[in-house]
């Protein structure tokens, strides 16, 4: 069953237990690191995570259940209703409206592309510093988040991540020195511009 799906039906039990309004928040995310290490490639990873939240009212009284990774609907309607016993009655406030998707907030990079800004941003510190040893990690990452109620609110939205770091090392005799730059933007990264930065300041510390 999908997140899609698992919302949709949440909203359904929970009523059908009962409630008198419900909503469900859900959210997923997509991680694809990078790693350099010792000027070298070191790891791909992919990292997916998910989290849904249902929050319903029996009796005027709250309930709230949460959960992460795969679970059945009715499990999470059965601990908000449980809970909600133990808590006062008050004052139902749910937003109301229609189906709303916003805009997608940045660009997504298959690794490919990460993988060549680390060896690119690698290169041009290596090509002033041979003896350097440099460490990279870069990420793409997407979040998608979806807020539905039994008043036919329902809206989602993606937000799309990307950062880098790169660090340089040098190690000449007793001393030790190491610099690191990174940024975080949602178009495109400049991994290149961090490596002029660790650059200069390598130039600041001789």
């Amino acid at each position: 069953m999908t997140n899609h799906q698992s919302a949709e039906q949440l909203l359904e039990l929970a009523t059908k237990a009962g409630a008198e309004a419900a909503e469900v928040l859900e959210s997923q995310s997509l991680s694809r690191p990078v790693f350099f290490e010792a000027n070298r490639l070191k790891q791909l990873e992919t990292a997916q995570a998910e989290g849904i939240a249902l929050r319903l009212w029996r009796d005027g009284r709250p309930g709230l259940a949460v959960a992460y990774g795969p679970v059945e609907p009715q499990i999470l309607v059965d601990r908000a209703i449980a809970l909600s016993q133990l808590n006062e009655p008050e004052t139902i406030e749910l937003g109301t409206g229609e189906k709303v998707v916003y805009p997608d907030r940045g660009v997504s990079v298959p690794a490919e592309q990460l993988v060549n800004w680390g060896k690119e941003a690698i290169a041009i510190v290596r090509q002033a510093y041979p003896e350097s040893l440099c460490t990279a990690e870069l990420d793409c990452e997407i979040e998608s988040t979806r807020l539905l109620n039994t008043l036919g609110l329902d809206c989602s939205h993606t937000d799309t991540t990307l950062s880098g770091y790169l660090s340089a090392e040098l190690v000449r005799g007793e001393d030790f020195l190491n610099i690191w730059e990174g940024e975080t933007e949602r178009g495109t990264l400049d991994l290149n511009t961090s490596a002029q930065r660790v650059l200069q300041r390598l130039e600041w510390a001789k």
